[in-house]
């Protein structure tokens, strides 16, 4: 079992049989969630907020197998989901190195309004 392999097992060991749940594309799917709120460095205008949430996904959860990270990272990318009755807009998408899983750094969705 490669070192990809292993943390794609542990992380779908922590996620145990409750995962957090977002919803997109009228579907729930389960994820590890962090929402701890980050910022850039001071930009024109002040500083920026860039995540207030990150989803950590594993690939066999969330794609389809005909599909690749890259062709997903596409479709969330500039799409918003909904967390916990909140909605978020997708900011970036990460891919792990070996695919095995996502993470999705994203924003509240009324603060960008």
């Amino acid at each position: 079992m490669t070192a990809h392999e292993q943390h794609a097992q542990a992380l779908a060991e922590v996620q145990g049989d409750a995962p957090a749940v977002f919803r997109w594309r009228d579907r729930d799917w389960p994820a590890l969630a962090s929402v701890a709120a980050r910022t850039n460095p001071l930009v024109l205008g002040g500083f920026s907020t860039t995540a207030n949430l990150t989803l950590t996904i594993l690939w066999s959860d969330f794609a389809d197998p005909d599909s690749t990270p890259e062709a997903l990272r596409a479709l969330l990318l500039n799409s918003s989901f909904s967390y916990r009755g909140q909605t978020y807009n997708v900011d970036s998408v990460t891919i792990a190195p070996g695919g095995w899983q996502l993470r999705i750094e994203a924003s509240d969705a009324n603060e960008k309004a």
